[in-house]
C-alpha cells in the first residue's frame, strides 16, 4: 500500500486530494503537512513513497523543501502540484529534484498518470508546461533568471517590483521610508546579483524582459 505525503497549506484541498487518491488507491496511507518545513520533517521521519508538494506554502515553499529533501537523500518520489504555469518556476522545481510537475487545474487522471511515470523512474510534466519548454534556450534562460531572483532579499524584490512599475528612486525611497541614496545602493546590489551592468538602463530592460517571472516571484515575498 502506498505511503503518500500531501503538503499544502489549505486543509480543504488536502482533504479533497486524499479523497481523489483513495478512489483509485483505496489502501493508501496518508501523511499531511501545512508548510514546507513540516513536509521536510515528515518526509525524513516517515519515509513516504510519494511526496506531493504545493509551491506556495508559508514558512518554507515547496521548491526549497524539495531541494532539502533531495540533499538529505529522501527516497520518496517528489511531485509538485501547483497553479504555476511558468517555465522558470518549473525549471527550479526540477533542478531541486522533483520527478513530476502537475497543474492543479488539470484532471485527476493526469495526477494518476504522473504517479505511474514517477514510480517507474520517469519524469512527468503537464502538457501545458511541456509545450512551453520546447524552446530550450528560452527555458534555460528563464530558469537561470529565477535562480538569480531567489538570491535577492525581500527588500530587494520590493524595489525591483517598483522599478518594474517605472517608479523613480525618490518615490521608491518615500514608500520604503529610506533615503534615495539607499535606493541607489540597493539598485547596485540588485544589478550585481542579476549579473547586470550598473549605472545604465540594464535593470529597467531586465524587468521589462522578465516582468511575468518577477510578478510571479514577488507574490510569494
Amino acid at each position: 500500500m502506498p505511503r503518500i505525503l500531501i503538503a499544502d497549506d489549505h486543509p480543504i484541498f488536502r482533504k479533497g486530494l486524499k479523497d481523489v487518491i483513495l478512489s483509485r488507491l483505496p489502501h493508501s496511507i496518508f501523511f499531511e503537512a501545512g508548510n514546507g518545513q513540516e513536509a521536510l520533517a515528515v518526509a525524513v521521519n516517515e519515509k513516504p513513497d510519494l511526496i506531493i508538494l504545493d509551491i506556495d506554502m508559508p514558512v518554507e515553499d515547496g521548491i526549497k523543501a524539495c531541494a532539502k529533501m533531495t540533499e538529505l537523500g529522501v527516497t520518496g518520489k517528489i511531485i509538485i502540484l501547483t497553479m504555476h504555469k511558468n517555465e522558470g518556476i518549473y525549471g527550479m522545481a526540477m533542478k531541486a529534484g522533483a520527478m513530476g510537475y502537475v497543474l492543479k487545474d488539470n484532471s485527476a487522471q493526469e495526477l494518476f498518470d504522473c504517479f505511474k511515470e514517477v514510480e517507474e523512474g520517469r519524469k512527468y510534466v503537464s502538457p501545458e508546461i511541456k509545450a512551453q519548454i520546447q524552446d530550450w534556450d528560452r527555458f534555460n534562460k528563464k530558469s537561470t533568471e529565477m535562480e538569480k531572483l531567489r538570491e535577492l532579499t525581500p527588500t530587494e524584490v520590493k524595489i525591483l517590483l517598483m522599478v518594474s512599475k517605472n517608479l523613480p528612486s525618490k518615490e521608491i525611497a518615500e514608500k520604503l521610508f529610506i533615503t534615495s541614496k539607499s535606493v541607489e545602493n540597493y539598485r547596485s546590489r540588485i544589478c550585481k546579483k542579476l549579473g547586470l551592468e550598473t549605472g545604465s538602463n540594464s535593470l529597467l530592460y531586465w524587468v521589462y524582459e522578465n516582468k511575468e517571472l518577477l510578478n510571479l516571484f514577488g507574490l510569494d515575498r
